[in-house]
């Protein structure tokens, strides 16, 4: 066979004799999926499109009109994007709130008992650099949590 352009993932390849992708394991020959997919990719970048503008996911979601896209391809990737965002907040739980609140936690700790300690003896250092990270740290996934939906 000639080497030809994947109408699926539009990787130059050489497909097997069956007519088979070898990159994305797509029959070259099945144009109906090729359009179904092309749709797809539209509605992503019109979601993308009205999200960047603004718009929260759900009203972005409610504004695709049924001409341009059957509902159950809205459901579907209304899921994808659900499911995108609950991993996204994982992420933003387990690395930015949750080290953020621990360590404002632990330096609110040390601060609080190195100034009661300060007021026996009477001069000293008091640490807050952990407070100020901790802030910072929770206050960055705060704002992420708020820009993600």
């Amino acid at each position: 066979m000639d080497i030809i352009d994947c109408p699926h993932c539009e990787g130059r390849v050489i497909p097997n004799a069956s007519g088979i992708c070898p990159s994305c394991q797509k029959n070259v020959n099945d144009l109906a999926l090729v359009a179904q997919s092309r749709k797809l990719l539209s509605l992503r970048a019109e979601i993308n499109q009205r999200r960047l503008a603004g718009m929260s996911l759900k009203s972005a979601l409610k504004a695709m009109t049924a001409e341009q896209f059957d509902h159950a391809m809205i459901q579907q990737v209304g899921a994808e994007y659900e499911r995108d965002l609950a991993m996204y907040s994982f992420e933003v739980k387990k690395f930015y709130l949750v080290p953020g609140i621990a360590a404002l936690v632990i330096g609110l700790t040390v601060t609080i008992g190195s100034m009661l300690y300060l007021q026996r003896i009477g001069t000293g250092i008091i640490w807050h650099g952990m407070v100020v990270y901790g802030l910072l740290s929770t206050l960055t996934g705060l704002v992420k949590l708020y820009h993600a939906r």
